[in-house]
């Protein structure tokens, strides 16, 4: 009897992500993907009494793989890829998957912030230098986003974002969001709504995946998908509204980025506005209501062509801003 990576439904598998993702994956990394919770289950069938059973490749699996080896790719570890696929609408075997990915990421993300504060307790000046050695030698996103916005002082917003993931939210200046987004944010209100105050903020968004029922974690990712999709399509067009579009895409470009900070942000958006009575936290409960709405069906289709609502949704957004 073979060895279970020999199973042919794994060599199938690894051949015809090998081939969709133009990278060399063996039925060996396919099963290791799998036992690690980041694939589905293969499914088993039986053939009739005594006639054995087969093993069948579910619906959306190989896609998943393709996506799964893609970022495996890109970022160090499986964790990480696991997460990115997540929010591209990729989920991992079960929930317990995706909440260990969260925490070990989250780990990993607080002992290299720590590394910057070089054992002092000052987090503002822990992110000044973090930020200057990301400006020294940007990754890919900071130079995507500089050259969407030309005139962004990176190291200054780079500086915002990190004090407040260090827990200095009472520094974070919203001119820093101002001058990447072209936002006109009054200057009495914080960044991040209920998360005034000088709270670490990593592991308060940690802590909105962790107590969010599975299906509210689904559907702020499915919203944040289209979203940023619908800034993909906006930022192809002219005039401010393309520039600010732009700069919002290069920000959200990154999967994930987008998996620890964006869908966490949704949740902590859509818990504050349950408890308000401004007019925004009225749309945002209709925006949520409405999506509860939409059959899980439905979502797993779109997932697969978010342009679908994303281009409908960029037209309404000109529409309102031409208005």
């Amino acid at each position: 009897m073979g060895r279970p990576a020999d199973h042919p439904a794994y060599r199938r598998l690894a051949e015809e992500v090998s081939r969709l993702a133009g990278l060399r994956v063996s039925a060996r990394e396919v099963r290791r993907w799998r036992e690690a919770g980041a694939l589905p289950r293969l499914r088993r069938h039986g053939m009739g009494r005594g006639k054995g059973s087969r093993v069948e490749v579910p619906a959306g699996m190989v896609d998943h793989a393709v996506h799964l080896a893609r970022a495996i790719g890109t970022y160090p570890s499986l964790d990480e890829a696991i997460l990115a696929c997540f929010a591209r609408g990729y989920d991992p075997r079960d929930h317990r998957v995706l909440l260990a990915c969260y925490r070990r990421c989250h780990e990993r993300l607080q002992r290299y912030l720590g590394r910057g504060d070089r054992g002092r307790s000052d987090p503002w000046a822990a992110a000044e230098r973090i930020s200057g050695r990301l400006v020294r030698r940007p990754p890919p996103a900071l130079r995507r986003l500089k050259e969407r916005a030309p005139g962004t002082d990176l190291r200054e917003v780079l500086t915002g974002v990190l004090a407040a993931l260090l827990g200095a939210v009472d520094h974070v200046h919203p001119e820093a969001v101002q001058t990447i987004a072209g936002l006109d944010l009054p200057r009495s209100e914080p960044v991040l709504p209920g998360l005034a105050g000088p709270t670490p903020v990593l592991p308060a968004l940690l802590r909105e995946v962790e107590e969010a029922d599975p299906r509210d974690l689904g559907r702020a990712r499915d919203l944040l998908l289209v979203a940023r999709e619908a800034l993909r399509v906006l930022a192809s067009r002219s005039g401010s509204i393309g520039r600010i579009a732009g700069a919002l895409e290069a920000v959200t470009r990154d999967d994930l980025a987008a998996a620890l900070v964006l869908v966490p942000i949704v949740l902590l958006v859509v818990r504050t506005a349950r408890g308000s009575g401004e007019p925004w936290a009225g749309t945002v409960r209709e925006v949520w209501r409405a999506a509860a709405e939409v059959p899980d069906e439905a979502w797993a289709a779109l997932r697969g062509e978010p342009d679908r609502i994303a281009r409908p949704l960029a037209r309404a957004v000109e529409g309102l801003v031409e208005a």
